[in-house]
């Protein structure tokens, strides 16, 4: 995560969809990376959208909720080791989301209630 640093061992090929994964910031929003995620996360693996069901590229998106803090959190992995905690949006009608690409890189909003109806976390 150093921009700053050029040398080989701290580079990596990676695709132009693979390297915005790594903006630090977008829109104002400052992301947070985590080097390991909770034991308890469980993989997002498809959503149901209202006329088709979309797939997720395996091991790319988490699901945790934080029994402590009452707060649902969700992970994107950037690497093996390094995850992005999501940002979570919110509609002008109050309904909490956020923003994945299914395996076809197609924009999907995953909805929170939905996802966790979904997954039966409710």
């Amino acid at each position: 995560k150093d921009r700053k640093d050029y040398h080989l061992e701290n580079l990596r090929w990676c695709t132009l969809s693979d390297n915005n994964k790594n903006a630090t910031s977008r829109n104002g929003v400052k992301y947070e990376f985590v080097d390991d995620i909770p034991d308890e996360a469980i993989a997002i693996t498809h959503y149901q959208m209202t006329k088709e069901r979309r797939e997720f590229n395996d091991k790319e998106y988490y699901y945790y909720f934080d029994e402590e803090h009452d707060e649902d959190i969700f992970y994107q992995r950037i690497t093996d080791n390094t995850y992005r905690v999501m940002h979570i949006n919110t509609t002008a009608s109050g309904r909490k989301l956020i923003m994945t690409r299914d395996v076809n890189r197609k924009k999907t909003p995953l909805y929170i209630h939905t996802f966790k109806h979904q997954y039966s976390l409710e």
